[in-house]
């Protein structure tokens, strides 16, 4: 039998889409899915397959699954072949990714970040974004600059994010702090003034990690 080098093992479509809802759900529980989960919300057939793809993932480094334990899944960082040490490069990209569905783009270009910005976010779900915008003003942030983003849709109190924001589909960098049914949306420039609006009208795009700045 031929094995699978470590190098040579490229996660596939399907077991990107995995990745994604293992991702997606921890990120909305606060705890991993059952296999029986993954089958039930995702298009993969049985749990037989799901374990197969889950397996394959867990031998190459980008999950952790503990035996016997239903919720047992982990997603785990793992660096790319090349990166240096400390340092590791992830996607970069031009346009925010708003969409909470399918893998993050490969478009050939990368942005080098410390490893340890990462923590315990899952490789797969972060990306940079380079700005070209002046809109970013009032988080500071320049036409030029590279903002790293978690993907995520979804926001604890208090956290510094990218939104959308509803009708205009404007895209802002805010802290958020929420108030029932709405929510604080604070600019990083404390001169500009919050704004407060219901929570149906801001989408959650990312949580910002870094910004990589060139003088």
């Amino acid at each position: 039998m031929t094995s699978i080098s470590r190098r040579e093992f490229t996660p596939s479509e399907r077991q990107h889409m995995l990745l994604d809802f293992v991702a997606d759900f921890t990120t909305r529980h606060g705890f991993p899915p059952t296999i029986r989960e993954i089958v039930k919300h995702t298009d993969f057939t049985s749990t037989s397959v799901v374990s197969y793809n889950v397996n394959q993932l867990v031998e190459r480094g980008y999950l952790e699954k503990e035996e016997k334990v239903s919720r047992g899944l982990r997603l785990l960082p793992r660096p790319a072949e090349g990166d240096t040490p400390g340092i590791i490069n992830v996607p970069l990209l031009r346009r925010v990714i708003v969409s909470p569905y399918g893998h993050i783009p490969k478009t050939g270009l990368r942005q080098s970040i410390p490893v340890s910005w990462l923590a315990d976010i899952p490789l797969h779900q972060v990306y940079a974004l380079n700005v070209k915008s002046r809109l970013m003003y009032d988080a500071m942030v320049t036409p030029g600059d590279v903002i790293v983003l978690q993907r995520q849709h979804t926001a604890e109190d208090g956290d510094l994010v990218m939104v959308v924001i509803d009708p205009k589909q404007e895209t802002r960098i805010r802290r958020v702090r929420f108030e029932g049914d709405q929510v604080r949306l604070e600019p990083v420039l404390q001169a500009i003034q919050p704004q407060t609006l219901p929570c149906s009208q801001v989408q959650v795009v990312g949580k910002v990690v870094g910004l990589m700045r060139q003088f």
